[in-house]
């Protein structure tokens, strides 16, 4: 597979993955932006629409620029 084919094979990977991590989110824009940016860099996002953050280290761990953890920010629009 071309690098082409395999960015548009993530882009479809996470789009539909953050679909499911954002369903309930109370800020649906918010959440799939910073679940898509955090998919792209990780290559996998959490199941369910909370929690089990231990299934990809990266993605909780992921930083903002300032420094804090850029995650809250989805499970935030979650609990809205």
């Amino acid at each position: 597979m071309d690098k082409i084919g395999r960015i548009r094979g993530m882009e479809v990977y996470c789009r539909s993955r953050c679909r499911g991590r954002c369903a309930k989110a109370g800020f649906q824009d918010r959440c799939l932006k910073y679940c898509g940016i955090c998919c792209r860099q990780c290559k996998c996002v959490p199941s369910g629409t909370f929690g089990n953050k231990h299934q990809c280290p990266c993605y909780r761990d992921k930083l903002s620029f300032q420094g804090q953890t850029q995650v809250p920010l989805i499970q935030f629009s979650f609990l809205n």
